[in-house]
Formats: C-alpha cells, sequence, structure tokens
C-alpha cells in the first residue's frame, strides 16, 4: 500500500485485511487469494517454558492454495476446522517436543491454549517467507461489511494467484480500481491518498525493503 500525505509518501509493504478478500469475491481473473496477519512478537508458552518467536502468522483456508505446505503429520483439513487450532514447522515441533509427531499437544499463545494439528516441513532458507507456526483467521466481513479501519489496518500479508490467463498488468488495473472504490472515498477531503499495488512474488527476494516488509536477500 503507497501512503501519501502531500509532504510525504511511505510504500508498506502490508496491506488492509480486506483486500484479497473483496478481489477474489468481486474482480475476475484471480484464483485465490492468501491473507497472512503477521505477530510481531508472539510469547508462547510450552508446559513451564515461554519462547519469544517470529514467524507466526494467521491465514485463511485459501493460503493453502496459494502456497505449499509438506505435511510431516496432521492436515490442514483438521486445523481448518478449529478456531483455536496451531501448524508447526519441524523445527518449531522439535524445539518444543523434541518430536514431530505431536498431534494433539498444546501450546498457549496470547493466554489462549491451541491444538497442535499439524506439523510441515521447514521452508528453504531463501524463501520469502519465514514460516514457522499457522493459526486459523476470520479475514471476510462481518454481517455489517468492513469497517473503514479495516482498510488501514496494515498488518497482513495479502497474495493473490491469478488465473492462467492474467497478467500483472490486469492486476495492477483491479488494484487501481479497487483504490478508487474504496480507499478513496474514505478519504476524501483529509490530505491523504491511499493507493494498492503490486509486486511479482518471484522478485520480491531481492527488491528494496519497504515499511513492515520482510528480510531480504542480498544480490551481490
Amino acid at each position: 500500500m503507497e501512503v501519501s500525505t502531500g509532504s510525504s509518501t511511505d510504500h508498506y509493504a502490508a496491506t488492509g485485511k480486506p483486500a484479497g478478500n473483496v478481489l477474489v469475491n468481486n474482480y475476475s481473473g484471480i484464483e485465490a487469494y492468501a491473507n497472512m496477519t503477521f505477530h510481531r512478537d508472539a510469547i508462547v508458552k510450552v508446559e513451564n517454558d515461554l519462547f519469544n518467536e517470529t514467524g507466526f502468522f494467521s491465514i485463511n483456508p485459501e493460503t493453502f492454495e496459494v502456497f505449499t505446505f509438506d505435511f510431516i503429520s496432521g492436515n490442514k483439513t483438521t486445523f481448518s476446522s478449529d478456531p483455536n487450532a496451531v501448524l508447526l514447522s519441524k523445527s518449531l515441533a522439535l524445539k518444543y517436543f523434541n518430536s514431530t509427531d505431536v498431534v494433539g499437544e498444546q501450546i498457549i499463545l496470547y493466554k489462549a491454549n491451541h491444538t497442535v494439528k499439524g506439523v510441515f516441513e521447514d521452508w528453504p532458507e531463501n524463501s520469502h517467507l519465514d514460516v514457522k507456526a499457522l493459526l486459523n483467521s476470520e479475514v471476510g466481513p462481518k454481517s455489517s461489511g468492513y469497517e473503514p479501519q479495516d482498510w488501514f489496518d496494515l498488518e497482513h500479508y495479502n497474495y493473490v494467484l491469478l488465473d492462467q490467463g492474467s497478467s500483472e498488468k490486469d492486476l495492477e488495473e483491479k488494484l487501481e480500481q479497487l483504490s478508487n472504490d474504496q480507499s478513496k472515498p474514505m478519504l476524501e477531503g483529509s490530505g491523504i491518498s491511499a493507493e494498492l499495488q503490486a509486486q511479482s512474488l518471484n522478485g520480491l527476494y531481492f527488491e528494496p525493503g519497504l515499511i513492515d516488509d520482510l528480510a531480504k536477500g542480498n544480490l551481490t
């Protein structure tokens, strides 16, 4: 999201919660979307031990259609059907329980119990995302629709999987229309403008970092 206040312009890697959901439900050419809400400092309790973790994301079920997770144990079906479920990476399961056979084990996050529903293989070190644990997230609108602040709650990474015949240029046009339809009316008269923009996933690892971005690789 590009946010301009007249005198300055900031570029955020994160977007508001509704972006992917509204795109996939109102515009053609988009097959699926992943909404990954990042947790800045996840304090995890396992029995009597406390851990300060990164790489924890709350996701929508369609995330599994956009990104690949290779399960060692458990599965995405039992995870998606339980709002208090958690999936752990192999390295995190070994760290907490010294085993990957941990389906049914409990961890405490934000003072709430979460049941381990599966363990997935660690992603490669040079991945754009460093995913260590997955939680369930509800990203669809309430019965009354999205609130204005939902569009500017910049704690979400939104990814879209385009149909075979769609291009990045097509997506840019849809994002421009979406910005005109949603953020522009909300910000009218405020002196602030906000636009959604697209970046191709295969280039992100070496592109300049944005605000709230993930760690980057070194091209040299």
